[in-house]
């Protein structure tokens, strides 16, 4: 877990330095990306602390894998908005998808009957 917590104000640091001292229109494409998955490993490692401390068995490969199916929802809902893709119906259909996808991994999960 401190590990975690360790990596979690790392990025977070990077990612308030890289948004802080850079102009967009100025870094290359490949740079634009780096913010989001920043953001995506801040989030994935937030959602599986807060699995692994609800848990409370530590951290575990299955809290991290929920964390990263968590912290997608709003990657992506961010990055389609920075895009200015973003609208109401593609909101709807991004969380019919991940509620889909939910259920059919938890379905997965479960033993068979």
């Amino acid at each position: 877990m401190k590990k975690a917590i360790k990596m979690i104000l790392l990025a977070l640091g990077f990612l308030i330095i890289l948004v802080t001292t850079t102009q967009p229109a100025t870094l290359p494409s490949l740079v634009l990306i780096v913010p989001f998955l920043l953001l995506f490993l801040i989030l994935t490692l937030l959602f599986a602390l807060f699995l692994a401390w609800r848990s409370r068995k530590g951290m575990q490969f299955k809290n991290i894998r929920s964390g990263m199916f968590a912290a997608a929802l709003p990657t992506l809902l961010l990055v389609l908005r920075s895009l200015g893709q973003l609208t109401v119906r593609d909101v709807l259909i991004i969380c019919i998808l991940f509620g889909i996808s939910y259920f059919y991994l938890l379905r997965m999960r479960s033993p068979a009957v």
